[in-house]
């Protein structure tokens, strides 16, 4: 009996290892999804502008500094991916145009981040993706 409890305890372990790794697989398959859906709009795109779109995404109306904050990001690396993801670039070229930027009612100093309707169908497609 004890063999038996013994066999079956290590199958048991062998298929919750075989479903972790496919869980696994899946989630990073989603990953890259998401990573190939950013680099269709701007072949290189980096990962900065991605997770600062992400945050834009999942908190409408974050201010630059509290994105610095969750990110972990410089004012100058915010500024410049902001830019690459908003409307015109920082070199006045056309950006990706999935964020704006408003100042904000309370204090003009600030300025709160949104997506636009091309980002807005871009979070659409990447939450997608992720589920």
């Amino acid at each position: 009996m004890d063999n038996i409890i013994s066999i079956v305890s290590k199958e048991s372990d062998s298929l919750q290892a075989l479903e972790k790794r496919i869980k696994q697989k899946v989630s990073l398959n989603r990953t890259h999804s998401v990573i190939s859906k950013f680099s269709e709009l701007q072949k290189g795109i980096e990962l900065q502008a991605i997770a600062l779109f992400l945050e834009v995404a999942s908190t409408p109306g974050i201010t630059v500094k509290a994105l610095m904050k969750k990110t972990g990001l410089s004012q100058a690396s915010c500024s410049r991916n902001i830019a690459l993801l908003s409307l015109i670039d920082r070199h006045g070229k056309p950006g990706l145009d999935l964020i704006v930027s408003r100042p904000d009612p309370a204090d003009s100093r600030r300025y709160n981040l949104y997506l636009t309707p091309k980002g807005q169908e871009l979070a659409a497609v990447v939450a997608d993706i992720a589920r």
